[in-house]
């Protein structure tokens, strides 16, 4: 059922009234040859995220495993003032020199949060105090 008006042809569907321009029904094509694309599309991005999901995958169960390799390393940390991890901090480098020393062993050595060591080596070696690697 249809009926036309200014050029173009009014059909009516279940939920109304669409207009399809008279270009529309002269030319004609398979829209299965759309969905078709579209559905290889994705069908292909799936492929690709199921690749990606399997590598993380397998860097996720690889970290576990070296995870377990530490076990038993317990690290206590103090509440301890900026201030004062930074002469503690100072003072384990005077006493390590020439060793390499990075904020992990100061957090394993002394017991001071690793964020706060990684700041306070920045700071002294911008004071020049410490030599950085």
């Amino acid at each position: 059922m249809g009926a036309q008006a200014q050029g173009r042809d009014w059909s009516y569907g279940d939920t109304g009234v669409y207009a399809i321009p008279a270009l529309w029904k002269e030319k004609t094509f398979d829209v299965t040859q759309i969905y078709g694309l579209q559905v290889d599309a994705l069908t292909k991005e799936v492929k690709e995220l199921r690749r990606e999901i399997g590598g993380l995958k397998k860097m996720l169960s690889q970290l576990t495993e070296q995870a377990g390799s530490v076990e038993g390393t317990e690290i206590n940390l103090r509440d301890v003032s900026f201030e004062e991890a930074k002469k503690e901090i100072a003072q384990y480098y005077n006493d390590h020199h020439g060793e390499t020393i990075d904020p992990v062993d100061i957090q394993e050595s002394l017991g001071i949060d690793i964020f706060m060591a990684v700041e306070i080596c920045e700071k002294l070696e911008k004071e020049g105090r410490i030599r950085g690697a």
